[in-house]
């Protein structure tokens, strides 16, 4: 069952407290937090993915890509992000390919 439309809202906004000044921090090698922004994009709109992506840097997303939650929202987040940050999160996959490529 779908939950009322104010409560999914008064959700979204507390999990935004919580999680924006972890990804500012860039505090995302736990798995937890990798499930927390999964699920948060998952039923977030746009403009939380975009606002999400804008609060990333580069280099956290290399320490996201090893559950399949973080792969996941880092696809999302790699999507809403603007030019300059994905250059950048290319820019710090160069010469790690090879070790995330053996990751499971």
């Amino acid at each position: 069952k779908s939950k009322p439309r104010a409560q999914r809202q008064g959700m979204l906004r507390q999990m935004n407290a919580s999680l924006l000044p972890i990804l500012e921090k860039g505090l995302v090698s736990p798995s937890l937090v990798h499930a927390a922004l999964c699920e948060y994009l998952d039923v977030g709109g746009p403009g939380t993915k975009h606002e999400a992506a804008q609060s990333l840097a580069g280099p956290a997303y290399l320490r996201m890509i090893h559950t399949r939650e973080g792969v996941w929202a880092v696809n999302l987040l790699f999507a809403h992000a603007g030019a300059k940050q994905r250059k950048a999160v290319l820019k710090a996959l160069k010469g790690q390919v090879n070790r995330i490529a053996r990751d499971e």
